[in-house]
């Protein structure tokens, strides 16, 4: 070949292109699609010429190839001629036939002159032969023709109709943390030396003459991919494609499309920025920890061969030490052709990729069209809507990076055994025997289970409805498993945030509704690959499995899922969430308009009716919302309005409570626990701690929820848990046999004359020093009251012993404090108060202790530990101001002390528990009773 003659032809093409951009200058899609067809049409397109067919008319066909043909068809025609001696002749002629292809070609080059000779060459290495595809079925029909044919394999393999599941695409990434320089000619000069000879695409330009015209097109090629892999573009033309079927080896049946793997022939040029990007991410994954250590293929240092030695190490190991291994193949269906674009950047996007890298791999896999030549008919050009193409360097690192989360399914010890090449994976298990690999291999993906329930109503109705429900075994997901923020805690509206705005409904007229979501956890955007068994009886497919799209039941951070989601809609809507309360959402421009959430249970309230449609209408937009009507049952609760009032228990909890002790038939008690209460210290083992434990914990349920008149009881059952003694049993029947005569008790909230939304909660402690049932710890407690009723209150045993009734005083004021400083900035975010609002009043009945909350610390009170002195700030700061009260009228004294029925039933009185008392309602009422306790 004339080197001058050809480097001459192509310098001259060249010079039309002028100078290459510079690095600096930022080119935009358009200009780069504009520059890269430049480049193809100048130096490819405008020169190419039509190939000579490889058959005895084309010009390389000489007296060799003649008599080669003429010599395999007399050895084959003859029936006694040994098979070897058939293909001796074949492999002759095969052999004769390159050698007058190469011989010509040489000829041709060397008589080469200009440009137009130079590209004659561009396309004597395409195949016009192919392997002839059988007809193809599908279901019934044949297709036999070269049109169907190729209409069959788009349509199985290309139009994967699981588009629709694909999501947007967003190529911000904000949190990258993988670096992707810029890049340098020397690193494009590396793509396209390093590229092997392959079959060109429809610009017919072989890598052989782009190897040599690198002199003159070396600068231009460089700044292309620069300026593609800066900007984060793909050409347009280099997303053109030729697709050729290839037969998988091994198949039985040729018949079914599914049999035939669609290589693209594409653009060398192209695929020599396709390489230089492949070649940076591949470092860039192993480096950085991206992949699997254990994915193979398209990596460096991670061949075929190497995994193959991988394998055959591990399993003659385990033989050396007399175990069992087993392996099992998988297959990802479609491979290559199912990548969805929008999870394909989303995935990289969680992998720390940068944005450029995101465009870039956005713009490579949209928009991509393609022809399909079969039987020598080449179809019209189509789009291809999904995947990646067959044939680029660059598609199987992405494809490996897009299936990256399936070798984190599973156990720990399970993932180790996990190897993959391209799109096939296998699980290695090794153990004492083949059945405890089988159950190995079987628990990789998690399994589920049916869960049943009955749900009725607290009416005294026969409506009974069924329901089954599918949970995925959420404890055998390991927290690695899981790139979400594995928490399992989801906030839930407080108890006191509850009930305060049931006093303000009461209290103001405000409007009240409940609603919960339709199969809530559902609707939670699960950002993790968890794979699970199909549902027992709904199982289709032989061996396959589910992967979650969004969140389910079992799983462990499912109401976490749940609550992000339902968080950024209610953002969404102009609410914002509650810094005192995660569970509490405040409308920020519709005044006095709040949501609270305890999973999937909302309560509403509205100060204006056109609020609570507003609301409805703008959630049954997002999710399907059910049961949004007025307020009969919440949280366990039974809601009752009557009178302006709203009335709060738990009568049908009590009465199964009663039941399911036996007390039917038992005389009620007038007091929760009887006056004078000893219990000992001697366990009885007659008594069953379980159904112990039973009893004391619905007891807690009640008191925390609407009976602060029992949380005394059970804050002293409960201390015995481990270890009940007659005596706590005793007592346990006794509290049941009190709730059996205060069966309809509950929280009452009244109305107030007056509508303007100003009030706070006022609080009141108290304790019990050294009390007869403790080991010299004292009981405190405090309860918070809104227009005399209860919001919030606490009985419990102080954590260090006090030594004196001051100090135990002292002690529970601050715990109270604290309540009350969270409820006032409670009030303030809820707009019921302003930042002129005075302090919170908190009241106690122990001189002493109010007197330490005031001055600095006396000789007998220095000894008190400093985080009880957080009363004494906050009243200086004027958040709480501490009150003096009459020991009698304290409530909190309910909640410290075991009292008589006459002391109890006027316990009942001051927190608004005692119905028969109460007929006056209003402000004028609450204020009479407000003096009272002030005296």
């Amino acid at each position: 070949m004339q080197e001058d003659i050809f480097h001459s032809a192509i310098h001259k093409e060249a010079a039309a292109l002028g100078e290459p951009p510079p690095t600096q200058l930022d080119l935009t899609p358009e200009a780069l699609d504009q520059y890269t067809s430049a480049i193809i049409q100048k130096n490819a397109l405008e020169a190419s010429t039509k190939r000579a067919h490889a058959h005895p008319s084309g010009h390389r066909w000489n007296k060799d190839c003649q008599e080669a043909v003429l010599a395999l068809q007399g050895t084959a025609q003859d029936p006694d001629t040994p098979p070897t001696e058939i293909e001796a002749a074949q492999r002759t002629f095969c052999c004769t036939v390159r050698q007058a292809k190469r011989q010509y070609w040489w000829t041709q080059l060397d008589d080469f002159t200009d440009s137009q000779d130079v590209f004659k060459a561009i396309k004597w290495n395409r195949t016009e032969g192919s392997f002839p595809i059988p007809p193809l079925k599908d279901g019934n029909r044949v297709h036999t023709t070269a049109n169907a044919k190729a209409e069959l394999l788009v349509k199985t393999l290309l139009q994967k109709a699981a588009c629709t599941e694909d999501v947007p695409v967003n190529c911000n990434n904000p949190e990258a943390t993988l670096p992707f320089p810029d890049v340098t000619t020397g690193e494009a000069h590396q793509a396209i030396f390093q590229a092997k000879s392959s079959t060109p695409s429809q610009d017919e330009i072989p890598n052989a003459v782009l190897k040599k015209a690198w002199p003159a097109l070396g600068s231009h090629i460089s700044a292309l991919y620069k300026h593609c892999a800066t900007t984060g573009w793909h050409p347009t033309p280099f997303r053109q494609a030729l697709l050729v079927a290839l037969p998988k080896p091994g198949k039985k049946d040729y018949s079914s499309p599914r049999s035939y793997r669609l290589i693209a022939l594409l653009s060398t040029l192209g695929k020599g920025l396709e390489r230089l990007i492949a070649h940076r991410m591949a470092w860039v994954a192993i480096k950085y920890k991206v992949l699997h250590p254990q994915q193979f293929g398209a990596l460096p240092c991670r061949s075929a061969t190497d995994l193959a030695a991988t394998l055959v190490h591990d399993i003659e190991e385990a033989w050396a030490r007399g175990l069992a291994a087993s392996m099992l193949t998988l297959d990802v269906k479609g491979a290559f052709d199912a990548v969805l674009q929008g999870r394909l950047i989303q995935r990289l996007r969680s992998q720390g990729w940068p944005p450029t890298v995101l465009r870039w791999a956005s713009s490579f896999t949209q928009d991509r069209t393609a022809a399909i030549r079969l039987d020598g008919h080449q179809s019209p050009t189509f789009t291809v809507p999904a995947g990646l193409p067959q044939g680029s360097p660059v598609s199987p690192i992405l494809f490996m990076l897009y299936i990256e989360p399936i070798f984190k399914i599973g156990p720990a010890l399970a993932r180790r055994g996990r190897f993959g090449y391209a799109d096939d994976i296998c699980q290695l298990v090794v153990s004492k025997s083949l059945e405890e690999n089988t159950a190995k291999l079987q628990s990789i993906v998690t399994p589920g289970k049916w869960v049943y329930d009955s749900k009725e109503d607290y009416e005294p109705t026969d409506d009974r409805s069924y329901k089954a429900r599918w949970v995925i075994l959420g404890n055998l997901v390991e927290k690695d498993d899981m790139q979400y923020d594995y928490c399992k805690y989801a906030p839930v509206v407080f108890a006191a945030t509850t009930r305060l705005l049931f006093a303000l409904a009461a209290a103001y007229g405000w409007h009240l509704r409940k609603f919960d979501i339709a199969v809530a956890f559902l609707n939670g955007l699960l950002m993790d690959e968890i794979y699970m068994r199909q549902p027992t009886g709904f199982e289709k497919g032989d061996g396959l499995a589910w992967r979650l799209k969004n969140s389910i039941y079992g799983l462990t951070p499912a109401a976490r899922i749940w609550y992000d989601t339902m968080t950024a809609v209610f953002h969404r809507l102009g609410f914002k969430t509650c810094p005192y309360d995660a569970g509490l959402f405040i409308h920020q421009t519709r005044p006095h308009l709040y949501i609270t959430t305890h999973v999937d249970d909302f309560q509403l309230v509205a100060e204006r009716a056109e609020d609570i449609e507003w609301t409805k209408n703008a959630l049954a937009n997002e999710w399907e919302v059910k049961d949004v009507s007025d307020m009969t049952h919440y949280l366990g609760m039974e809601v009752k309005s009557e009178d302006g009032c709203i009335y709060l228990n738990q009568r049908e909890y009590i009465k199964e409570l009663i039941k399911s002790f036996g007390l039917e038939k038992s005389h009620p008690q007038p007091t929760p626990l009887p006056t004078g209460l000893m219990v000992d210290d001697l366990p009885n083992s007659t008594i069953i701690t379980r159904e112990y434990q039973r009893g004391t914990g619905k007891l807690q349920w009640l008191a925390v929820k609407t009976r602060p008149d029992i949380a005394e009881a059970a804050c002293l059952l409960a201390r015995f848990n481990t270890a009940p003694t007659k005596k706590c049993w005793n007592a346990l029947l006794h509290v049941i046999r009190y709730l059996k005569g205060t069966i309809d008790e509950g929280l009452i909230y009244y109305p107030r004359t007056q509508r303007t939304v100003t009030a706070q909660p006022r609080g009141f402690s108290d304790s019990n020093w050294a009390g007869p049932n403790s080991d010299r710890k004292s009981i405190g407690g405090y309860i918070f009251l809104f227009g005399g009723s209860p919001i919030s209150w606490q009985s419990k045993r102080q954590t260090c012993v006090a030594t004196s009734s001051n100090e135990a005083e002292y002690m529970a004021g601050s715990e109270a404090a604290k309540e009350a400083v969270w409820l006032r900035r409670l009030c303030f975010e809820m707009g019921l108060i302003g930042h002129e609002a005075p302090p919170l009043e908190l009241y106690m009945d122990n001189e002493g202790a109010i007197a330490l909350t005031s001055t600095e610390g006396t000789k007998r009170s220095k000894h008190i530990d400093v985080r009880f002195h957080h009363v004494r700030d906050l009243q200086a700061l004027g958040l709480v101001s501490v009150e003096s009260i009459r020991s009698k009228e304290n409530p909190a004294d309910g909640l410290t002390k075991i009292l008589n029925a006459p002391a109890h039933r006027h316990f009942l009185h001051l927190i608004n528990m005692d119905r028969h008392h109460h007929h006056q309602t209003g402000s004028a009422a609450d204020e009479e009773v407000d003096e009272e306790r002030k005296i």
